[in-house]
């Protein structure tokens, strides 16, 4: 590990991530690429107190968007997300500030463990599910000054949520993952690695894809 690049490391150490999704949002990938909810919203026209309600708060149902141009898209709730215990463990940003940040994402896992923890949330576990697998060394080639690494599931805030603000979210050559590693091992090391906007050539950066269903369990 000494000596190697953070580019090195996430290639030889997490040379796959994983990205859940519904089902529903293939063929929208497919077209315009697996896009933050930020980007969707430009879009597709979102303006205003509709667009606010769906980028600076909490989302306990999926919103269909419609446009003449670019057909429908389905934006994903954001159930396991808990405004209150959010505003308690906020350092540095409000509420809708926090949550516009995280819509201007699109978010992968990089260890099977934190995927199937999301599979497995009350919120998702009764659904279908498709798991997108991306190649690594492909995304940082394309996308590298737009990636950030964050050591916590950034919408999670079950049980006691660790801080998080303007800094849970680190460029790739500012996060120590040396650090990160004696603290927490490999599989706990990096949580998230996010790319702003997101992949618009997402279609031909997947090395496969799976469904997830009731009863289901493993890649």
């Amino acid at each position: 590990m000494a000596g190697e690049s953070i580019d090195d490391i996430l290639v030889k150490h997490y040379p796959v991530l994983y990205h859940m999704t519904s089902p529903d949002a293939w063929e929208t990938i497919q077209r315009l690429g697996l896009l933050s909810t930020s980007r969707l919203l430009d879009l597709f026209e979102v303006h205003g107190p509709e667009r606010a309600a769906i980028e600076e708060a909490r989302r306990p149902e999926s919103v269909r968007l419609e446009h003449p141009m670019h057909g429908s898209v389905v934006i994903r709730d954001n159930k396991p997300l808990s405004i209150v215990r959010l505003e308690k463990c906020l350092v540095d940003m409000t509420v809708p500030e926090y949550l516009k940040m995280l819509n201007s994402r699109v978010f992968f896992w990089l260890h099977p463990s934190r995927l199937q923890g999301l599979r497995d949330a009350r919120a998702y576990r009764e659904q279908e599910q498709l798991i997108l697998q991306f190649d690594t060394r492909r995304i940082l080639e394309q996308y590298r000054d737009h990636i950030s690494l964050s050591v916590i599931n950034s919408g999670a805030t079950v049980h006691t949520p660790p801080p998080r603000g303007s800094f849970t979210f680190q460029r790739l050559d500012d996060f120590d993952y040396e650090a990160s590693y004696r603290k927490r091992g490999q599989a706990k090391a990096i949580a998230e690695l996010v790319i702003e906007g997101g992949v618009t050539t997402a279609f031909n950066m997947i090395l496969g894809s799976s469904s997830h269903c009731v009863g289901h369990r493993g890649l």
